[in-house]
């Protein structure tokens, strides 16, 4: 697909509009974003699950997913006592503080 034309993130677009995830997605362009909101009352994390099902979708789409790019990053008080490190296929996720969400 060239770049910097209006074809490519159309495309993105009609690729993406089936993707239904139990969390908020946000998509821009080639950009995937999913976020999950825990409850104060301690509820666990379901996060692995979406993103392995985020991967799954995009493998059967015949998306790849660039591993290199994935970020995790943790707000509010999980902080305090984070959960483990997202692994994808054995591949370590890495955690940060800060990203630029586009």
């Amino acid at each position: 697909m060239p770049q910097r034309t209006w074809l490519g993130p159309l495309t993105f677009i009609i690729l993406l509009d089936d993707l239904n995830l139990p969390c908020a997605v946000h998509k821009f362009v080639d950009d995937t974003t999913i976020t999950e909101i825990l409850s104060a009352r301690q509820t666990p994390s379901v996060v692995d699950d979406n993103v392995h099902y985020l991967v799954n979708w995009s493998r059967s789409n015949k998306m790849l997913t660039n591993y290199s790019k994935t970020k995790e990053m943790i707000l509010g008080n999980a902080k305090s006592n984070p959960p483990p490190t997202l692994l994808i296929e054995g591949k370590k996720i890495e955690r940060v503080s800060s990203f630029k969400l586009l």
